[in-house]
């Protein structure tokens, strides 16, 4: 585990060693088993460190006295083997001097010797894995022994003489002895003391009386000694007297008697007689006195000194080596009883602090999950329960930690705590009580003047005239429209509901109509063709609010030359699909991720911001009615998409019933049923921009119409519709408005390709639809429309005018569908000129080129802008007379409005008035066609 999630820090993988250590150092911030681990952690750090200097102190003796015991074997096993070589030195040299290649005693003397190796080479083994600076001399001894076969080979076979063997001997001697030295030299120990290094002296002393031996028993056998053989006697008599000397300084008195005794006075005097003697230091020659020597006097006087010394250097190395092995086993004891005791504390000192640290930590365990429990259960279901006005219980359930030391104090600190906690909950809710209640009583004012402020900016503009002064009235209309909006976003910030409602459906057209016309950027924005459906009435204005909101997040986070595309469809369980797609600069995962966090949690108003308040809005409609609210990144969205989804419960069919598994088209001979949830199957993919209708082309290839969405002509016919009827019953109508900038706009997209406008239209469009009736009639437009004028009424036929009569033959010559020739293969044939509608460009005849002079005064004085403002007068003045045509038999079958109050709250309708239809005049009654659709949707 790391250090620093240990002592209760977060890991981090880039943390410098500083910030390490800083972590160490910071003990405030310890977990508390770390911290009575640290209280107990000083004895025990001390006790282990002491018990660990001990035990290493032993351990180290144990392996020091564990290879003294290695080096004593050894040295013991050395000399045993060169006690060995020594008396198959001896023998060999008495069988070359009688002329003898084997004896019985030879025989022995070499079994000896070869008995004794393997005992050597074992303790090398041993000796140099304890100490490796032994290998050199034991690999040197081990190789002058395997000498020993060579050797033994020549001596059979008469090769060597009596000195060339003796010397090859003592060369073997001579490299036992130095593996001893190398041995006895690394042996320091006081409690065995220089006992080794006086065992070596004396096997030096025992060597060199072997070869003094060896070499008077041949001069005493042959009757002479050569000079370099005398030599060598008397050399070895001056080592003798050294090694003797240096072995009584470094012996202990016990081991100096015991060399005493061991060796008889007699034996040795008579030895170092005849030596003298055969030294010529008693008066006669030395070829004089080995001539006298005997042989066996000298063997066995000379033996028995030898033997004497040998049981001596094996009792002194027995004893070494039986003191070096018990001082090994003692400190293996040692270090074994230092080691359990050691192991013993420990365990004792951990089970304790396991002991006490586990009851601490339980109590503190049991505090912290009461404490979480109340932090995340307990005191949030209270508080809700208080801010919701459900009187919770305020009774505290206390913590289970029952001690009386200081975790349980700290318990009953924390009961105190819960209760402030609720006491302070209750009054914030109260609190919060009253400012939701000073907001909904200010937003309510505000309403009220808003609507009071639109009923004056009706008054003025169905008294207006100026298309510059109607256009600013219609800009202070919509935005008083958005006023009113934001005051009832901010009484749903305030918990209060929205008293515009209605209990009929709601066209979705209107209702998407009605949400673009809520906002600032209308005209950028682009409604396509919506399915033949309605929203229920008490969830139309939520709906329309919903789409408002997301519309406007949409135009302000865009750029101002690109368009808002707002497309539906119906899924295949019979909900609605809106997608809105802007083209902004989109929004990053984390954003997206974010902003739809807010909108699914957006039950609290502790989650909203004053720059997130339309995502609480959106969030909260869509909790209310359960709608789907999800926005949408990625490569395929170049800004964000917005996509809602409207439950099956609320969307409805076309004859107010719910949607099933189909839907039926209606088409000029009748309905034809296709597949629910069918998007937008027109071929010229029709739309409907901002409430303006464009008939469809149905899947079988007939023009699709629709009873709610009013187009060609119909525009202009002043009969009612259900949704006038309904909005007359429910609402004062809004009068006419033209946009600012309305006369720029009919010459700007004049120009607009026939393609585009037939595909999807906007605002603009609407303004653009008296370019229709530029021509004049043909017959059989006439002859139509006065048939058609025949059945209506004298008020209706008293408001039509010229033009309408071309619209009725575009709408003729566009429903023609019987092709005038085939060819023979049974397709149409084109014929130029043949699909030319009333109203078009007509051919110019060839044109004859007049002089510059030639061209009329009037043509070169006309006036574009002139020309523009008689037309928008002449449309206004249509629209005025038609709406108060309307509205003086609207008024007639309309019952009071105080019968009917329920329908009449928040001043959302004027006391007087009614409203045109949505989707009708063009032009300058744009604005009331929006105004018309929006509330609508919205009561």
């Amino acid at each position: 585990m790391p250090v620093e999630e240990l002592i209760g820090h977060e890991p981090h993988r880039q943390r410098s060693w500083r910030r390490r250590v800083g972590a160490v150092l910071a003990w405030r911030d310890w977990k508390l088993p770390v911290k009575l681990a640290a209280v107990t952690l000083v004895p025990i750090v001390l006790a282990i460190a002491l018990g660990v200097s001990v035990l290493t102190s032993t351990s180290e003796s144990s392996a020091s006295y564990r290879r003294i015991d290695a080096l004593i074997r050894l040295s013991a096993a050395s000399g045993s083997l060169l006690d060995a070589v020594q008396r198959e030195r001896t023998e060999t040299a008495a069988q070359l001097t009688k002329g003898v290649g084997t004896s019985p005693s030879l025989r022995a003397a070499r079994q000896a010797v070869d008995a004794r190796i393997a005992p050597l080479t074992e303790a090398i083994e041993d000796a140099v894995e304890l100490d490796p600076g032994l290998r050199n001399a034991g690999t040197n001894a081990g190789r002058m022994v395997g000498r020993l076969d060579a050797l033994r080979a020549d001596v059979a076979r008469g090769r060597l003489d009596v000195v060339p063997a003796i010397e090859e001997y003592t060369a073997i001697a001579k490299a036992l002895l130095t593996l001893d030295g190398a041995a006895t030299a690394r042996v320091s120990d006081p409690e065995i003391g220089a006992t080794p290094q006086a065992l070596r002296e004396l096997l030096a002393a025992k060597e060199e009386i072997a070869l003094q031996h060896a070499f008077v028993a041949f001069g005493a056998a042959r009757g002479s000694l050569a000079p370099a053989e005398l030599s060598e006697v008397r050399t070895a008599e001056v080592r003798i007297e050294d090694r003797l000397n240096n072995f009584f300084a470094m012996a202990t008195p016990d081991q100096r008697a015991l060399l005493e005794t061991s060796v008889s006075e007699s034996s040795a005097d008579e030895r170092a007689r005849m030596a003298r003697s055969v030294l010529g230091e008693l008066g006669v020659s030395p070829d004089e006195a080995i001539g006298k020597l005997s042989e066996r006097e000298w063997q066995n006087a000379s033996g028995r000194v030898f033997d004497q010394v040998g049981r001596v250097v094996e009792a002194i190395a027995a004893d070494v080596q039986r003191k070096s092995g018990q001082l090994a086993d003692d400190a293996r004891t040692s270090v074994l009883i230092i080691a359990g005791l050691l192991g013993v504390a420990l365990l004792v000192a951990a089970a304790a602090v396991f002991a006490i640290t586990r009851q601490l930590l339980r109590s503190l365990k049991q505090l912290r999950n009461s404490a979480m429990t109340v932090a995340e259960e307990r005191l949030p279901e209270a508080v809700a329960a208080i801010q919701q006005g459900k009187g919770a219980d305020r009774r505290v359930e206390p913590v289970p930690v029952l001690t009386r030391d200081e975790v349980g104090e700290v318990a009953r600190a924390f009961d105190a705590v819960h209760s402030q906690a609720l006491k302070l909950a209750a009054e914030q809710a109260e609190m919060h009580s009253a400012y939701s209640g000073v907001f909904v009583n200010l937003s309510r004012r505000s309403q009220s003047l808003v609507q009071r402020q639109l009923q004056l900016i009706e008054r003025l503009e169905r008294d207006e005239e100026d298309a510059d002064r109607l256009a600013m009235l219609f800009q202070l209309d919509h935005l008083a429209t958005r006023m009113r909006r934001n005051n009832e976003n901010l009484m749903m910030l305030s918990g209060a509901e929205i008293g515009r409602r209605s209990g009929r459906p709601v066209s979705t057209a209107d209702v998407l109509r009605a949400a673009v016309s809520e906002i600032e950027q209308y005209q950028r924005v682009v409604v396509q063709t919506p399915p033949t459906t309605k929203i229920v009435g008490h969830a139309a204005s939520d709906v329309m609010r919903l789409l408002a909101e997301l519309l406007d997040n949409a135009t302000a986070f865009s750029p101002p030359e690109t368009q808002v595309t707002v497309s539906s469809n119906l899924g295949p369980n019979g909900s609605m699909v809106i997608d809105i797609v802007d083209k902004g600069i989109g929004m990053k995962d984390a954003e997206l991720a974010e902003a739809n966090a807010r909108m699914a949690e957006a039950s609290s108003l502790a989650m909203v911001t004053s720059r997130r308040m339309g995502l609480f809005v959106v969030g909260r409609l869509a909790a209310k009615h359960g709608i789907g609210v999800t926005l949408h990144g990625g490569n395929d969205v170049q800004g964000v998409r917005a996509t809602v989804v409207v439950p099956d419960e609320l969307v409805l069919g076309t004859d107010g019933g719910p949607l099933t598994s189909e839907l039926p088209v209606i088409t000029d001979e009748g309905p034809v049923t296709t597949a629910a949830g069918s998007r937008n199957d027109s071929p010229d993919g029709a739309t409907v921009a901002n409430g303006v209708p464009v008939a469809a082309a149905a899947t079988n290839g007939h023009r699709a119409g629709s009873s709610e969405l009013p187009a060609g002509k119909a525009l202009f016919k002043p009969g009612t519709s259900p949704l006038s009827d309904w909005w007359n019953a429910t609402t004062a109508a809004e009068e006419t408005k033209a946009p600012e900038g309305a006369k720029e706009e009919a010459g700007e997209d004049a120009a607009h390709q026939d393609g585009a406008a037939r595909t999807e239209t906007t605002p603009i469009y609407d303004e653009m639809l008296s370019a229709w009736f530029r021509s004049g009639s043909s017959p059989a437009a006439e002859q139509a429309d006065a048939g058609e004028r025949s059945e209506k009424d004298p008020a209706e036929r008293a408001w039509e005018f010229a033009a309408d009569e071309n619209l009725q033959a575009v709408k003729a010559a566009a429903s023609k569908s019987e092709p005038s020739a085939l060819t023979k293969a049974g397709l149409p044939k084109r014929q130029r000129g043949e699909h030319l509608l009333p109203g078009s460009a007509t051919p110019a005849q060839e044109p004859v080129t007049p002089s510059r002079s030639a061209l009329g005064a009037a043509d070169r004085k006309l006036d574009a802008a002139k020309v523009r403002s008689r037309l928008s007068g002449f449309q206004r003045g249509v629209q005025r007379g038609r709406y108060q045509a309307r509205r003086a038999a609207e008024q007639q079958a309309m019952t009071p409005p105080a019968e009917n109050p329920a329908e009449t709250q928040n001043g959302a309708s004027s006391p007087a008035g009614g409203a045109a239809p949505a989707g009708t005049g063009t032009g300058a009654d744009k604005p009331a066609k929006h105004a018309g659709a929006r509330q609508a949707a919205a009561t």
